[in-house]
């Protein structure tokens, strides 16, 4: 009995033994690895979890800031649309010459952007990297202008031949008749030189107006039809002068071509003309319209007298004439004729009109 006694002391003391080593085991690590404990410095106060997170948020904030913005920065431009500081001409003569001006803007912004150019065809159209344009010969081309920022502009261009030019001179008007004119000339694509007198274009401001948005050319023809060679040198001048300034109140152009009236004129007349910056302009082909009081007859004359280099001279005052050359002009189109004013003209084929020269036309 005593020994049982003394077998399930030791069990137990065995059991104890067990129990405090399993509890050391687990617990030893704990105590090692454990940090130790700080002693809260007052002088030097640690920051509260709060305020921990306030910092992280706030740094956290100004780092998505700062992505943002270099975000922004790194943001390709918008490539914006190509417009034109001046319309482009849509038809030009072989040899004439015009410069592309163009703007890139976004939302009404202006870009910074640089300009390059390609001409469809180069026989027809040529154009350099300063936007330069040049008609080489007659025929169809296009211009593509690409800036830098990649927006892209295309302009159609006709270059019309040379070799079959009509000059279209028109005498004593603006009148009821002219707007009609006008309008057929726009259709058709032709340009004239209009020689006015002072007293019918006073009270026609409009047709003026849009004689000259039209590309037409606004030109002296008096102020009220007197024979120049029976004024002395300072009338002359005085009545040229008279008619410049309504011609540039009216349409905005400096006159520089006077025709005298019933095509009168002398020595003291061209002085004139040469002290007021004008020359005398005067015809080779005479339709005789102011004789022949029918639009058939007159359109005939028209049809049978044309020619390259030929002035015309034609009284858009008279409604037989006006109902004539509005026939004519898409006749003559036909034949592949073009109509140019008197400076077009001149300057197509290298012409000099100078203050004080007398200009009748290709056989002058």
């Amino acid at each position: 009995m005593k020994k049982t006694s003394e077998n399930n002391l030791k069990h137990s003391i065995r059991l104890i033994l067990m129990v405090v080593f399993m509890i050391a085991v687990i617990a030893v690590p704990t105590y090692v690895f454990a940090e130790p404990a700080v002693t809260p410095d007052p002088t030097n106060p640690q920051p509260t979890s709060q305020e921990t997170t306030a910092v992280t948020t706030a740094a956290t904030t100004q780092a998505t800031t700062q992505a943002t913005t270099a975000a922004k920065k790194k943001k390709k431009i918008h490539k914006g649309k190509i417009y034109f500081k001046k319309e482009n001409p849509k038809k030009i003569f072989k040899g004439d010459t015009f410069t592309i001006k163009p703007v890139c803007k976004y939302k009404k912004k202006k870009l910074k952007a640089t300009f390059k150019y390609k001409s469809s065809n180069k026989k027809i159209v040529s154009v350099n990297k300063r936007g330069e344009v040049k008609g080489k010969r007659k025929g169809n081309a296009r211009i593509t202008i690409t800036s830098s920022t990649g927006a892209k502009k295309t302009i159609k261009l006709e270059v019309k031949g040379t070799d079959k030019l009509i000059i279209l001179t028109f005498d004593d008007g603006p009148s009821q008749y002219t707007p009609k004119l006008l309008r057929t000339m726009k259709k058709y694509d032709c340009h004239g030189t209009f020689f006015m007198v002072g007293y019918m274009a006073v009270n026609n401001r409009d047709i003026l107006e849009t004689m000259a948005e039209n590309g037409n050319e606004p030109a002296i023809h008096s102020w009220n039809h007197p024979y120049y060679s029976k004024m002395s040198q300072g009338e002359v001048e005085y009545d040229i002068r008279r008619m410049k300034s309504l011609i540039k109140e009216y349409t905005g152009k400096k006159a520089t071509l006077v025709r005298p009236p019933y095509g009168d004129f002398n020595s003291s007349t061209i002085a004139a003309m040469s002290n007021t910056d004008t020359a005398c302009v005067m015809w080779n082909t005479d339709i005789e319209d102011w004789k022949y009081f029918n639009s058939s007859t007159v359109y005939n004359n028209i049809m049978n007298r044309v020619h390259p280099g030929a002035v015309l001279v034609i009284h858009d005052s008279h409604s037989w004439s006006v109902d004539a050359i509005c026939s004519a002009i898409p006749d003559l189109k036909d034949r592949g004729y073009e109509f140019v004013s008197v400076s077009e003209y001149a300057r197509i084929k290298g012409i000099d009109i100078d203050p004080g020269d007398k200009f009748y036309g290709e056989d002058d």
